[in-house]
């Protein structure tokens, strides 16, 4: 495991690199370090940013967002004991790093970065039925996916699971693990292709 000096990221080997013979979209250095996808009603532009500049957020001066965050979850959670203008702060810092402070997971379709407890989930890496019945305490990995699944973005059907479950997570859908830091619970999310 590569050592993440982000806050979001576990593991930085599971986000998207940067492009061979690229330069960073934000300095011109040549073979930046990550890579990212922008979607638009059009399609979708792939960039490279080098680590120095990912890490300043100098991003936002050129208004690419890196990632999306599920703002309407955050700003629909309330910490409790903060005062409104504090919460809107906190929520505008924490967004802003997600969009232009952090690498892109390895996630090829379009997402919101998800909310936990009052804050922005972890990412970890893809998963696959064995590291599911690791994770499990009972070892029974299928009904620990179940039970850690994502469900807000997609309606999943019993057939996307037992895709997923008979491919052995190398089929047409693909499962990503992320943990809470403030409760410490790990939240399964998909993508379908």
């Amino acid at each position: 495991m590569q050592q993440s000096p982000f806050r979001y990221v576990n593991d930085i080997a599971h986000c998207l690199t940067g492009t061979a013979d690229a330069k960073c979209v934000v300095c011109g250095q040549k073979e930046p370090e990550f890579g990212f996808i922008v979607f638009h009603d059009e399609g979708c532009d792939e960039h490279d940013v080098c680590m120095s500049c990912l890490r300043s957020g100098a991003l936002k001066n050129i208004s690419i967002a890196v990632n999306h965050p599920d703002l309407d979850t955050f700003v629909n959670l309330r910490r409790p004991g903060i005062s409104d203008a504090d919460q809107e702060a906190y929520i505008q810092e924490r967004s802003d790093e997600i969009m232009y402070r952090t690498p892109r997971p390895a996630i090829q379709n379009e997402f919101r970065w998800p909310v936990h407890c009052f804050d922005y989930l972890t990412f970890h890496r893809p998963v696959y039925p064995e590291d599911l019945d690791r994770l499990a305490p009972d070892g029974n990995g299928r009904a620990y996916f179940v039970e850690h699944l994502e469900t807000k973005e997609t309606d999943w059907h019993q057939e996307d699971i037992d895709a997923f479950w008979t491919s052995g997570g190398r089929g047409h859908v693909t499962a990503y693990l992320w943990h809470c830091a403030e409760c410490l619970a790990f939240v399964i999310t998909c993508e379908v292709e």
